[in-house]
């Protein structure tokens, strides 16, 4: 199930309603800012065979207890293509770019700008000429050739995710590679296929996409508009005994100029990657220097006309009346502008109007135990703002958890994390250790249950002295495996433990399983930004456990930051 609209993220935008080309990975989103109401595309990381949304939640869940592993994966896919996006410049790369946490997900936020798509543009002119198929994909390939520079491959180059502006600039859009890495893990290749456009090697979850991947899809896409056919799908081209139905339509094709036009496509479009131009460099050039009328200070709304609205990709919409607890069909419906904008409106209303302060708003300080039942209370209703001060614990990388005396345990904890500024600069040249007390303000949110205060929701902090580490509380693995939810970010101590693990190391974003008695736990190795452990042996016998607890959707796990967590000694000298 889908946000329905005038749900509020990030505290700066607002969900108006969701677009129709949502993926089966995400959900498509047009929203707006609060601070000046410009309108935005958001992303909603959502893969559909892993995770639900129950209605009148804005929360997402796992499907089965045995997925975490799956979308993590997946979140780390998406949050480093995100974060590439963010850094690229090119004329034909959407700007505005912003990625951050919620409701349990990855969200990707751009600037909405008016146009439509090739597709739509060709549904209305038919075909194009040679030169207007190249003014169209060289911004393209210059975009693309960017991309790939730093590692990023797009993955669904189609007339669907090239936008046409009305100055005459392109836009590429719909960056997927990261869904197809995903897909492969989880054997959903068949979702992603765009038909004509897709390379062989997006067809077998064996294949890696590389530059050459993109090239494909961007030589069909130029048939396309040229013939005003769809290409024949890769999986097509593989008999030997009967001629190639991809040479047969473009050297079929009138609207091509010169042979070498012809030539260069073929190159582009060989099944084989190996034997295929092997950079989208290259395929520009080798087609700019090919072409007898291509002329590069032509626009492209002079080849195609652009209507000054969203085209239909980005102004149909879909239900959010399913009551289905999980992805759920999507169906037509149409919102007016007038709406639209009553429903902005609205939403401003709900967030800044008719509440009273508390002790939890405004970043007044609070005791950490406090803060999560600030939280708790009211976290969807409003941002829980608060101030809370407490020893650090553990500190590694990213992330700080740090506790204080609050609450019925005598003991109350929490994440904070950074991956980039002052504060992370500090975890990581000592000045945020175990020991240091620091006061965080900041606004609450969760990551699958747990309580954080995350990135860009910190929003100041001041350290203090140095301390003595709290004492760990004594548990036993029954206690944790019942009860661990209490014991969320607090610092434990437990004795004579097992785990039940194949293989000689830990390897990251994996859970394993640990015993005492006849109890069992989880015992969670997140990525080497929260944690030393992967690379590290597994304990063949006994050992103590002196470290954090963390949760995953409500499921409590032992969540080793350090090495010497594992005291391999199992009396502990």
């Amino acid at each position: 199930m889908e946000l329905t609209p005038l749900t509020v993220l990030d505290k700066k935008y607002t969900v108006r309603r969701t677009l129709e080309d949502s993926s089966p990975f995400d959900y498509k989103y047009l929203g707006e800012r609060f601070n000046s109401s410009e309108e935005v595309i958001i992303r909603e990381f959502f893969p559909a065979p892993l995770v639900r949304r129950r209605a009148g939640k804005t929360s997402i869940e796992l499907t089965g207890s045995d997925q975490q592993e799956a979308f993590e994966q997946g979140l780390d896919y998406f949050e480093k293509e995100s974060t590439v996006l963010s850094q690229l410049q090119h004329r034909a790369l959407p700007k505005g770019y912003d990625v951050f946490e919620a409701n349990g997900t990855l969200y990707r936020v751009r600037d909405q700008h008016p146009s439509m798509s090739l597709a739509e543009g060709l549904s209305a002119k038919g075909t194009l000429p040679e030169k207007a198929a190249l003014t169209i994909m060289v911004p393209v390939l210059e975009a693309l050739h960017i991309a790939h520079q730093k590692g990023l491959y797009h993955g669904s180059i189609s007339p669907e995710t090239i936008r046409l502006l009305p100055d005459g600039q392109v836009l590429v859009t719909g960056f997927r590679g990261a869904y197809l890495q995903l897909a492969r893990d989880l054997d959903t290749l068949d979702a992603f296929i765009q038909p004509g456009t897709s390379a062989i090697e997006q067809y077998t979850p064996r294949a890696a996409q590389s530059p050459a991947t993109d090239v494909y899809a961007a030589a069909a896409t130029i048939c396309m508009m040229v013939t005003g056919t769809t290409p024949p799908e890769a999986t097509e081209r593989l008999s030997e005994d009967t001629a190639d139905p991809m040479e047969l339509l473009v050297q079929d094709a009138d609207a091509f100029t010169s042979p070498e036009v012809r030539d260069v496509l073929l190159e582009a479009l060989r099944v084989d990657p190996s034997k295929r131009i092997q950079s989208a460099n290259a395929l520009r050039e080798t087609l700019v220097r090919a072409s007898k009328r291509y002329d590069d200070s032509d626009e492209a709304y002079v080849v195609v006309p652009v209507e000054d609205d969203r085209g239909p990709a980005e102004a149909t919409v879909i239900s959010e009346e399913s009551t289905e607890s999980t992805g759920g069909s999507k169906t037509p419906l149409l919102i007016s502008a007038v709406a639209a904008m009553l429903m902005a409106g609205l939403a401003a209303w709900l967030v800044f109007g008719g509440e009273e302060a508390d002790a939890c708003t405004g970043f007044a300080s609070v005791s950490i135990n406090d803060a999560r039942t600030c939280y708790a209370t009211y976290q969807d209703e409003r941002p829980v703002e608060v101030t809370v001060e407490g020893i650090i614990t553990r500190a590694h990388s990213d992330y700080v958890r740090l506790q204080d005396e609050s609450g019925p345990l005598g003991a109350s904890g929490i994440v904070v994390r950074r991956t980039a500024g002052p504060f992370h600069d500090a975890i990581n040249s000592g000045e945020l250790a175990a020991g240091t007390a620091v006061q965080v303000s900041g606004t609450l949110s969760d990551f699958n249950g747990l309580l954080q205060i995350n990135e860009q929701n910190l929003r100041d902090y001041e350290v203090g002295d140095t301390h003595a580490l709290p004492s760990p509380l004594e548990v036993d693995l029954a206690t944790i495996a019942d009860d661990g939810l209490a014991y969320e970010s607090v610092l434990v101590r437990l004795s004579t433990l097992q785990l039940r693990a194949d293989g000689p190391t830990f390897e990251q974003q994996s859970n394993y399983v640990v015993a005492q008695d006849d109890r069992t736990a989880t015992f969670r190795v997140q990525r080497p930004s929260e944690t030393e452990l992967p690379g590290m042996a597994i304990p063949e016998g006994t050992f103590n456990y002196e470290g954090v607890v963390g949760q995953f959707q409500g499921e409590p796990q032992l969540l080793p930051v350090l090495r010497d967590d594992l005291i391999l000694d199992a009396d502990g000298e």
